[in-house]
């Protein structure tokens, strides 16, 4: 499975200011990598999480990069 979206890596928040709330600051509107990390696994998948710009070397090889695009990449596999 292969999902684009923003990005809700929490270290952003701490740069950038980037999260987004409704619902009295309760509910985030973005996903970070790790819960999406977590909700994978849950599955039974192998997560890997990417961000803009992407790194087709990191990809590949499933390597971690920097979690601070703007655009997040989950990559599950079985």
């Amino acid at each position: 499975m292969v999902l684009f979206l923003p990005n809700g890596e929490p270290a952003r928040e701490r740069v950038y200011k980037a999260y987004h709330r409704i619902w009295g600051l309760v509910h985030p509107l973005l996903l970070s990598p790790q819960a999406l990390t977590r909700m994978g696994e849950s599955c039974g998948f192998e997560v890997h999480c990417y961000t803009s710009p992407y790194d087709a070397v990191e990809i590949s090889g499933k390597k971690a990069g920097s979690l601070t695009g703007d655009e997040l990449l989950a990559v599950a596999t079985l």
